[in-house]
Formats: C-alpha cells, structure tokens, sequence
C-alpha cells in the first residue's frame, strides 16, 4: 500500500469588518485519496458549484450512524454553512470558504486553532454519481 504526500494549499482563517468569522480551507482535490478514489476535475467543478449556494451545513464530522447506516446528525453540530469555492492557484486542491456560526462553541474553538495556524484537516461527505466500475 503506497501513501502519497502532496503539498496542500494553507488555510486562511479572518474577522470581517462586522465582527463575522471565517475560514478558507482545502476540503478535496484531483488526487488519491486514502479509500483510493480520484475526484475528476468535473466533480471538483460540482463540488465548487454546490459550495457557492451557500446551502451546505459545515459539520464537525460526518455524523454518527444508526442500526440501519443511516447517517444521523443535529442542528446542534451546525458550525457554520459553506459560502464559497474556487480551485487553488495549482489546479490541485478544491478550497472552501465558510462563514462560522458564533453561536457554536466548536465553531470557536476551530477559529482560534485556525488562527494559531494548527494543522487541521477537513473531508467531504457525499455519494458519487460516477465512479468507475459503477453501473
């Protein structure tokens, strides 16, 4: 099993003139992850396209699952909502900019170990539509 080291794009931690807080961070990009999968440009293009209608809870993990698999999560684990995506200057990796929620105690918690520039690591939750192999 091989395990690839790339360099990923900084992320970027700020307080707007309003006192509002956010993060840009590296969530995916066109590389191996560790299931083994490669995101396609085309894909990134979606993934960037779905962050921009600012729809998307950012959430401190993928949930917990019921009996059945069914992925559970809470209102209360709401830390802030995804506003904004682009590609980084390589071409590489896709980033993300969240606006965070104040009012969530780990929102806070992620702004400051952002701020003190701490390594931190984020991952997409979702199903493919196309994967090779599928049918």
């Amino acid at each position: 099993m091989g395990f690839n080291v790339y360099q990923i794009a900084e992320s970027k931690f700020w307080k707007d003139e309003h006192g509002d807080l956010f993060m840009e961070v590296p969530i995916t990009g066109v590389f191996e992850d560790r299931q083994g999968d490669t995101v396609t440009r085309e894909a990134g293009d979606s993934i960037i396209r779905q962050l921009k209608s600012g729809t998307i809870p950012l959430m401190s993990d993928h949930g917990t699952k019921d009996a059945e698999g069914k992925r559970l999560k809470s209102w209360k684990e709401i830390m802030g909502k995804w506003i904004d995506g682009r590609w980084s200057e390589n071409n590489v990796d896709v980033l993300a900019t969240s606006k965070l929620n104040k009012a969530n105690p780990d929102a806070l918690l992620l702004y400051e170990y952002g701020m003190q520039k701490m390594p931190l690591g984020f991952s997409i939750s979702g199903n493919a539509t196309v994967k090779e192999g599928m049918e």
